[in-house]
């Protein structure tokens, strides 16, 4: 009886798994059919977004977001994974920086399990700063046996002179 409503359950909640698109907001957009290594089709949004905080084109601060997002096939939020970069800028060099992490998990039985890479290069006095960062996101079943699993990752780059750059995915 328990393994007919596990199967039952398991058949039912991949019916239910998404179909896939990616997506940046604010900067540009970009549409890509991915499917998941089970065969799964998700949607998948890659947000881009940047604040002007204070200055102006020589020298300000700004706030640069860069991440991943997924939905099911009716719409529903599943997970977010992003990284935002608050830095400030004289026109050559970074003369202020801090990097921090979003995650937000939503869909049922979806968990994040951590951060598999995070990798940082320049910063204050430099001309440059980069990171790179990759996640783990899992659907459990059981325990924390995962159904499945995505591997968000972003990386992003800004500079001294107030332009920046960057992509995501999975």
């Amino acid at each position: 009886m328990v393994k007919k409503f596990l199967f039952v359950f398991i058949a039912i909640w991949v019916a239910l798994m998404p179909m896939s698109r990616v997506f940046a907001s604010d900067e540009y957009l970009r549409v890509e059919y991915v499917e998941g290594p089970d065969g799964t089709q998700y949607i998948l949004e890659e947000t881009k977004e940047i604040t002007q905080n204070s200055g102006d084109k020589v020298a300000g601060c700004k706030t640069y977001t860069q991440g991943v997002t997924m939905r099911d096939i009716f719409g529903n939020l599943l997970w977010k994974y992003s990284w935002k970069i608050n830095w400030c800028y004289n026109g050559t060099t970074i003369t202020y920086k801090n990097r921090w992490r979003v995650v937000g998990v939503y869909g049922v039985g979806i968990q994040f399990m951590g951060d598999i890479a995070n990798q940082t290069t320049g910063g204050v006095g430099q001309t440059y700063f980069t990171g790179y960062a990759q996640g783990r996101i899992c659907q459990v079943v059981i325990g924390n046996t995962c159904f499945n699993q995505w591997y968000p990752w972003v990386y992003q780059e800004v500079f001294g002179d107030g332009s920046f750059g960057g992509s995501s995915g999975w």
